[in-house]
């Protein structure tokens, strides 16, 4: 999927840009919405209707049916309650071609959850088929990637450091499994080991991965970020083609950061330029050990790395007991004005964001976005902004936009006590600047 520049690329493009009122052309009201977590919601537009898969105030797991017309929002209960302050368990949603809502979420290691809504998307359309009916027990991290060979799901199995991901086909009727075995690996020197993938997906095409390595633990054990590609999600290959066997090793994957424990390592993002070159965004240490964020990106000469967010700091990522990751850097997603990248990292309260170069990734041009006014949905209280896709999997150009409390502001006001967050509500709506 090659983002648009979007909502968030308008607001970072210099001061004019800066200075682009935020008034919507289209602001449609889905309904009441859970707003204690910032966890993350979806939604995606296929014909006369936007679907919407999300936690109502009671925490109940909902499937707004939004017409694109302006009429009333009907909104569908499904049969799962969200888990309170665990921003994991967020909503995935696609629409296949027959028209068929596809949802999944409120996962963190659990049983796998599934629904289908067919059409009139009544109450009484909801359905909770089995998908493969194995390796589902401890699932993380739904995915829909619509392809013109059918819609394909992923999700991993197993526990941070120590899991695999699986990939399945929808072909109309029902769901198979993409490849004998699990698509990466959980073994490495001796160790387990997981992948984090950020992936770059379109209808057609090869689709690019960034592979985070970790091993058992949380964030601080990230150990190394590496690439691979696939067109059919059970054959393989390297930057340069060669292909690789599964499951996908990080040792037969291309090296972009050497392996190695205390790198900083916290998240990638991956996009793909009209050329179809892949780039990949992360964080580590630059050459003078002090945090820094990059873009990579992959052609036939190998890999060019532009070191694009420096700052003062030298942080080994670190977790305490009942505490978040000390994060100095979070990595946002690889969007595109014209033909050049822009790329933009989080540091405290603030989003720094920088046209680069096509040719060179040199930074032409960079710009400064308050938090609260982006598209991230992170640890801080303030306005969520996630863009809508239509069934291709591309963004359509309006967002959804929701209100929600971060995640320190939560642990004061609510404490460990999900009960005393019950109720919360915020507006949830569908809004365009086009």
């Amino acid at each position: 999927m090659r983002r648009r520049s979007g909502f968030l690329v308008i607001l970072l493009l210099l001061c004019s840009a800066l200075a682009v009122p935020l008034a919507a052309a289209t602001n449609l009201s889905v309904g009441k919405a859970w707003s204690r977590t910032p966890v993350r919601y979806s939604a995606v537009k296929a014909g006369k209707n936007y679907f919407v898969a999300y936690y109502a105030p009671d925490r109940s797991m909902m499937l707004a049916v939004v017409p694109v017309d302006g009429g009333e929002a009907r909104n569908l209960r499904l049969p799962s309650r969200y888990r309170g302050r665990d921003t994991h368990r967020f909503t995935a949603i696609a629409v296949d071609t027959a028209g068929i809502v596809h949802v999944s979420g409120n996962m963190h290691n659990d049983p796998l959850v599934y629904f289908q809504i067919r059409p009139p998307y009544q109450q009484a359309d909801v359905s909770t088929p089995t998908m493969i009916g194995r390796d589902e027990s401890s699932v993380t991290y739904p995915a829909f990637y619509p392809r013109s060979t059918g819609l394909v799901f992923t999700y991993r199995d197993g526990r941070s450091g120590d899991g695999v991901w699986y990939f399945n086909e929808w072909n109309g009727k029902s769901w198979r499994r993409l490849g004998a075995v699990p698509a990466f690996t959980s073994r490495y020197q001796g160790n387990t080991i997981n992948a984090y993938p950020c992936v770059a997906a379109g209808w057609t095409g090869p689709v690019h991965f960034g592979l985070l390595w970790r091993e058992k633990g949380g964030t601080q054990n990230n150990i190394a970020l590496t690439y691979a590609k696939t067109s059919d999600f059970e054959h393989w290959t390297r930057l340069d083609g060669k292909p690789i066997a599964t499951p996908v090793t990080l040792e037969a994957s291309d090296k972009i950061t050497a392996p190695g424990p205390n790198q900083s390592l916290r998240d990638c993002e991956a996009n793909a330029d009209s050329q179809g070159r892949p780039l990949i965004a992360y964080s580590g240490f630059d050459s003078e050990g002090k945090n820094a964020g990059f873009v990579a990106r992959g052609d036939a000469g190998g890999w060019k790395i532009s070191e694009v967010k420096k700052t003062d700091k030298h942080v080994v990522l670190v977790r305490t007991p009942g505490q978040p990751v000390n994060l100095v850097l979070g990595v946002k997603p690889v969007t595109f004005t014209g033909s050049s990248p822009v790329a933009c990292f989080r540091e405290g309260r603030t989003v720094s964001c920088s046209e680069l170069d096509p040719s060179t990734l040199a930074i032409k041009r960079s710009a400064r976005v308050p938090f609260a006014y982006t598209m991230d949905v992170g640890g801080e209280s303030g306005r969520r902004l996630l863009a809508v896709v239509d069934t291709h999997g591309d963004e359509t150009g309006d967002f959804l936009s929701w209100d929600s409390m971060g995640k320190r502001a939560l642990r004061n006001k609510c404490g460990g006590q999900n009960d005393q967050c019950e109720g919360m509500s915020t507006d949830l709506r569908i809004v365009s600047g086009k």
